[in-house]
């Protein structure tokens, strides 16, 4: 479990409060801090379905951080229900990406699950290192120091020794440019994880179609094409089509499209 990292005294305070008589009618006016920390109350319970609907209850309120997702995802795979596990702790990576414990329960519930996945080539693994918004601050420092730069070798007697600080100014402005598009490119096409049991992909989007590949719930593919009612996935080197209903997306920036 992780604890959100606003987490307050006050919060604690609050919680107990709410265990008092006519406390839980006043459980909607908590902060979102004891609001957290009643899900994580509830889940150390093993009340696992509770732990869901608060945490659930702190997303539709349009809190969005990686502890939310991993212990929302924890309570899922505590449910026996791979697929919504898997979705949510992509979520959680999508936000924190180098977080040891989001990659190990991740990689950990694809196993249990038995499901399929065909990880990314190394240029995309090395530009999931940060996250869509940590490039996006890099990008911004790279552009303000490439227009320093400029400002000083413009100024008179100023231009000796920029040349290599301006050469690595620019590599770092096209890496975090790089990065930005690498995210850009999930969010277009973003990837879905099957929420359903014992699915398969067909050839055509025509219910009875051919199998293609079967996709057992809690498989990560990614959405090349949409068409009335279906996806089109790839999964590796093969692709097919599932129904809408079989899946649920996930994109870096609409975390909200399903």
């Amino acid at each position: 479990m992780k604890r959100l990292r606003l987490y307050s005294v006050l919060a604690c305070t609050a919680l107990i409060l709410t265990c008092l008589p006519g406390g839980v009618a006043a459980a909607g006016a908590l902060s979102p801090d004891a609001r957290f920390a009643q899900a994580a109350q509830a889940y150390d319970a093993q009340e696992y379905e509770q732990a869901v609907t608060l945490y659930e209850g702190l997303l539709r309120d349009g809190l969005r951080a990686p502890e939310l997702y991993f212990n929302l995802a924890n309570a899922y795979f505590r449910m026996n229900d791979p697929g919504s596990a898997i979705r949510h702790y992509k979520h959680a990576e999508y936000l924190a990406p180098r977080d040891a414990d989001i990659r190990h329960n991740l990689h950990f519930a694809v196993l249990q699950a038995d499901a399929a996945y065909a990880p990314p080539g190394a240029p995309a693994r090395w530009l999931h290192m940060l996250s869509a918004s940590e490039w996006s601050i890099v990008a911004s420092l790279a552009w303000w120091l490439t227009a320093l730069h400029l400002a000083f070798v413009l100024w008179p007697g100023t231009r000796r020794g920029w040349g290599v600080i301006a050469t690595l100014t620019v590599l770092v402005l096209l890496l975090s440019l790089a990065g930005i598009s690498h995210w850009a490119l999930l969010d277009r096409n973003p990837e879905v994880v099957i929420t359903q049991p014992a699915q398969e992909a067909l050839f055509a989007p025509i219910d009875g179609s051919t199998a293609h590949f079967a996709l057992p719930r809690g498989s990560i593919a990614r959405i090349e094409s949409v068409t009335e009612g279906w996806y089109k996935v790839r999964l590796g080197d093969k692709d097919g089509w599932i129904r809408q209903t079989a899946a649920r997306r996930v994109a870096p920036w609409r975390p909200d499209l399903d």
